[in-house]
């Protein structure tokens, strides 16, 4: 099998520079020209055998994760936090997926350097805004353990917006947290059917602050759930932003 690669830590910041100060041509191209000077070995990795032509084929966003998680399933914590693995297969091993799922760069209206910066790079704004990281760890934190993907496949039904607030949220990688809360939302359909995200928005609030004064990384699913059951009456009762706190 190949060897799996990654950029070195100075290419990529050379490669975020020349975003930020605008040089951002290569974008357009079908393959990314990078500089294969600058890359290393990822000890004990080997790439996966035709990743990029599954991801292609994948027609659904859930799809695509589950095939990106399913190649990289037994990535660490440690390893699917460095930015360097995401940023390498984003510029290269599956770079015409990245380009072809987010084509937007250089429409008219397009921040370019930002919307370039928020899909091919991790950046300060998280590992939920990377086109890839994004999608393996939204498997990671939502599948059950014995590999059930009811959950995952709930929140990518739509739900963009829930995972982008969830991979902000200081619990995310509390997998409890995550299966509670996406659990109860798929039981109580009848209580996000109107003013969805401001509901969810109150929800990932509350523990957030819940988590200020109790330690909630150490509770079950059962907890999440539970507290939440308990919440109904003020979660029916929230209409908009304004209602949160």
């Amino acid at each position: 099998m190949e060897k799996q690669f990654i950029f070195t830590n100075k290419y990529i910041s050379i490669l975020r520079e020349n975003v930020e100060n605008g040089i951002i041509d290569s974008y357009r191209e079908d393959v990314f020209p990078y500089d294969e000077s600058q890359l290393l070995i990822l000890p004990k990795r080997s790439k996966p055998e035709n990743l990029l032509d599954k991801m292609l084929a994948a027609e659904t966003e859930f799809d695509r994760a589950v095939t990106l998680y399913s190649a990289y399933d037994d990535l660490t914590p440690l390893e699917a936090s460095y930015a360097p693995f995401w940023d390498y297969l984003a510029h290269a091993d599956l770079y015409p997926f990245v380009k072809r799922r987010w084509p937007k760069a250089f429409d008219e209206g397009v921040n370019s350097q930002q919307y370039i910066l928020d899909h091919w790079f991790v950046t300060t704004r998280g590992l939920m805004r990377h086109s890839l990281s994004n999608l393996w760890w939204t498997v990671a934190m939502t599948r059950g353990e014995d590999g059930d993907l009811t959950l995952t496949d709930f929140i990518f039904d739509k739900r963009e917006d829930l995972r982008l607030a969830l991979g902000i949220s200081t619990l995310f990688r509390h997998k409890p947290f995550n299966r509670g809360i996406l659990r109860f939302m798929k039981d109580n359909p009848e209580l996000f059917s109107e003013h969805s995200a401001a509901k969810e928005r109150f929800i990932i609030q509350y523990f957030n602050r819940l988590g200020a004064i109790k330690q909630l990384a150490f509770m079950k699913e059962p907890f999440f759930i539970e507290t939440l059951t308990e919440l109904k009456p003020r979660i029916m009762a929230i209409t908009s932003r304004e209602d949160l706190f």
